[in-house]
């Protein structure tokens, strides 16, 4: 009765839990000395890889109560499954899908900001040079005042954060292909501030590392770096050439 009782089992295990847990409750049932293994493998009982259903006199037969105590022990231990319903379960659920939308919608800002084709605008006038003058070190230096006009408008998508912006100098030496000074910036924080015009004189000092700046022509350069919500910061700028300073100091 011992040995119909364990294959029984084992019949059950099989149809819900797989062959895992057959081989783990047939070992234990081995080692407690209730049967032997190899006296289950008969056709007539459900044991092989491939079983047939006990048959009704097989099922009828009564069968013991302490194997039966003995396998649903090792049933619960090796076989149980996880509460679904539990509070750590759901939490877990509910965080990886918060975080897999998130990093979805992440992707298709910084996508969205590929598919946008801005034409932004700029000019800036030179209005007076107030002063030029030759520093005691040997240096030149410049201060003009300027009309500064844009319209980056066009930058701003809804993954747009924000707009920094800075109007340069920019010309050449013998000694350097490419002199960048930095007289105005500014931060745009939304589109309604994008269109803009402004007057003033250099924010920062122009000043050349020698004495090249008279009648040096130059650029006038308006840079822009956009910082978006999420995705990669890009950078672009207009080049105002055409620009030409005094021939003597003033």
């Amino acid at each position: 009765m011992g040995q119909l009782a364990t294959c029984y089992l084992q019949n059950i295990i099989t149809q819900f839990s797989g062959p895992c847990c057959v081989s783990s409750v047939a070992h234990a049932v081995a080692l407690q000395g209730l049967h032997q293994p190899s006296r289950c493998h008969q056709p007539s009982l459900y044991c092989s890889a491939s079983p047939s259903p006990l048959s009704s006199s097989q099922l009828s037969q009564p069968v013991p109560n302490q194997p039966l105590q003995h396998f649903a022990s090792l049933w619960k231990n090796c076989c149980a499954v996880p509460n679904m319903h539990s509070f750590g379960y759901r939490a877990n659920a509910l965080l990886t899908f918060g975080i897999t939308l998130l990093a979805l919608m992440c992707g298709m800002a910084s996508f969205s900001d590929n598919i946008n084709s801005p034409s932004p605008s700029a000019h800036v006038q030179v209005l007076n040079i107030n002063w030029f003058q030759k520093q005691p070190k040997g240096n030149d230096e410049v201060s003009m005042t300027m009309n500064i006009s844009a319209d980056l408008q066009s930058l701003f998508t809804w993954n747009t954060k924000q707009v920094f912006v800075f109007l340069a100098a920019e010309y050449e030496t013998p000694k350097n292909s490419l002199n960048q000074i930095s007289l105005w910036d500014g931060i745009i924080p939304s589109k309604e501030h994008a269109k803009f015009w402004i007057h003033t004189s250099n924010k920062y000092r122009f000043i050349d590392q020698g004495r090249n700046l008279r009648g040096k022509e130059f650029n006038l350069t308006m840079h822009w770096h956009v910082m978006p919500k999420t995705g990669k910061m890009s950078a672009d700028k207009i080049v105002m050439p055409g620009y030409r300073l005094p021939e003597e100091y003033r």
